[in-house]
């Protein structure tokens, strides 16, 4: 995957993101045992799929960034592109912040806060995303007073996650399947109506 018109640069980043992610994951709890073999392809290149949708953003916010997908791999490639990894969980916020300096991703800003905490960036946001995030109604009725109206809102999910109708979004529901890969999954993609 990574011989698919990367530069060097980005390359060696992925390859050290993923090497900061096999030394940390057991004492941070990042990912799955299982998943330590199948970070490029499991989730790197699933994060990846969103830049299609982003590459004409300015400022995204990533909510409940954990490990950093999707928001890391998404800033390796649009590098002037800002993202704001929201982690209320101190020992992944710090995680992301040891990835930000050994990466020198300058286009990343890391919060350790709940995202309801965070007007200010919700407020000015061009797209957020998700991933591996529950509960997005009630995260959402937390933070609609402050969104744009037309914002962009991506989350990554499997392919047979059930979709619950939110107030105040539009949706539309994406099917991919990664290239030469069994994985795939589902992209939420929720718009801000114009009357929330």
């Amino acid at each position: 995957m990574l011989n698919r018109g990367f530069t060097d640069k980005q390359v060696e980043a992925f390859q050290l993101f993923i090497s900061e992610i096999t030394k940390h994951s057991h004492k941070f709890n990042l990912i799955s045992k299982g998943d330590l073999s199948n970070i490029l392809e499991r989730h790197i290149a699933d994060s990846l799929v969103l830049e299609r949708y982003l590459r004409n953003k300015s400022k995204i916010v990533d909510i409940g960034s954990g490990a950093g997908f999707p928001g890391v791999p998404l800033a390796i490639i649009l590098e002037n592109t800002s993202f704001n990894l929201v982690e209320p969980r101190e020992k992944r916020a710090f995680f992301l912040k040891t990835v930000k300096r050994a990466l020198k991703l300058e286009n990343i800003s890391i919060y350790e806060r709940r995202i309801e905490e965070l007007p200010e960036l919700t407020s000015q946001a061009d797209a957020l995303i998700l991933r591996g995030v529950g509960g997005f109604g009630r995260i959402f009725r937390g933070i609609k007073a402050n969104l744009k109206r037309d914002l962009e809102i991506f989350i990554l999910t499997s392919q047979d996650r059930e979709t619950e109708p939110i107030d105040g979004l539009a949706l539309k529901k994406i099917q991919y399947n990664l290239n030469d890969s069994p994985w795939g999954g589902s992209i939420l993609h929720y718009t801000v109506s114009r009357g929330t």
